[in-house]
């Protein structure tokens, strides 16, 4: 087992740390995920990704009656041509890409902080979807493809005791990395698809957030047709509850303890009820 250190990653040693992973006879090479974001694909497999994405977006933006969703499909159009410019222009030594490692396997530890995906969608402005995408996130889905594109979609672990904790959204995640081939063979491998099958999509008046009026909002706001869902997601997940894994609990004892409002606190309160009157 080859356990790297942030010193592997230095400039001077990055060659000599390539070299030993692709000629040492490995069953593990353990890896931070910062340090493991600092080996990029290919250049090439980059801009295919991106391409596949803007293809997506132009067919939303093409195809889509909602005003909110073809702004938001052509801004997010212009950022992706932006990367796509940038890498095209961008020449730097291939020595390290992550396809030139030999990795057959990944197994990702707390794989809940690689969620974090925004979805592509036509359904508009819609509460309960998550609308960012971080860096590092986009990195562990092109590395996934890769390893499954050529051990047939096999070969990736996602461990994580939290699936989905801020976004249902995050479930259909969750399953485009791990199960994609499954996905398409049951026709919601595209997000719109998944939620039509699965979610449901309710029209209410909220609070706007200054607290003075009521807006119309579009809220993803619970999951239909579980069973079904539940199939397909345990296809390729093995649950294991807290009851199933008998593990030992300490017992907690809670201790109330009481104190005064601050008069910043007394203040804010005041405000609040003067908001929600």
């Amino acid at each position: 087992v080859f356990v790297t250190t942030k010193k592997d990653f230095v400039k001077a040693r990055r060659k000599q740390f390539v070299s030993r992973i692709i000629t040492g006879d490995y069953d593990a090479i353990v890896i931070g995920d910062s340090q493991f974001e600092k080996i990029p694909v290919s250049k090439e497999r980059q801009m295919n990704y991106i391409e596949d994405k803007l293809n997506e977006l132009r067919e939303i933006k093409t195809n889509s009656e909602n005003k909110y969703t073809v702004k938001e499909a052509e801004q997010s159009i212009s950022g992706l041509e932006k990367q796509l410019e940038e890498l095209q222009r961008f020449n730097r030594d291939s020595f390290i890409d992550f396809e030139n490692l030999g990795i057959d396997f990944l197994f990702v530890d707390e794989a809940h902080h690689f969620k974090n995906i925004r979805p592509i969608t036509g359904l508009g402005n819609v509460a309960g979807i998550t609308n960012t995408t971080s860096k590092k996130n986009v990195d562990m889905e092109m590395k996934v493809r890769q390893i499954q594109e050529e051990h047939d979609f096999k070969n990736i672990v996602f461990a994580t005791g939290t699936p989905v904790s801020n976004s249902i959204s995050e479930l259909y995640t969750m399953m485009n990395y791990i199960q994609p081939d499954i996905l398409k063979r049951y026709q919601v491998d595209y997000f719109d698809s998944w939620v039509g099958a699965f979610g449901e999509i309710q029209n209410s008046m909220e609070l706007a957030p200054t607290g003075d009026k009521y807006q119309p909002k579009k809220r993803f706001k619970k999951f239909v047709n579980l069973p079904e869902l539940m199939k397909i997601y345990k296809e390729t997940a093995d649950i294991q509850t807290q009851d199933m894994l008998d593990l030992p609990v300490p017992e907690a004892h809670i201790i109330p303890i009481e104190s005064e409002l601050t008069e910043n606190q007394k203040l804010y309160l005041e405000e609040l009820v003067m908001r929600s009157d």
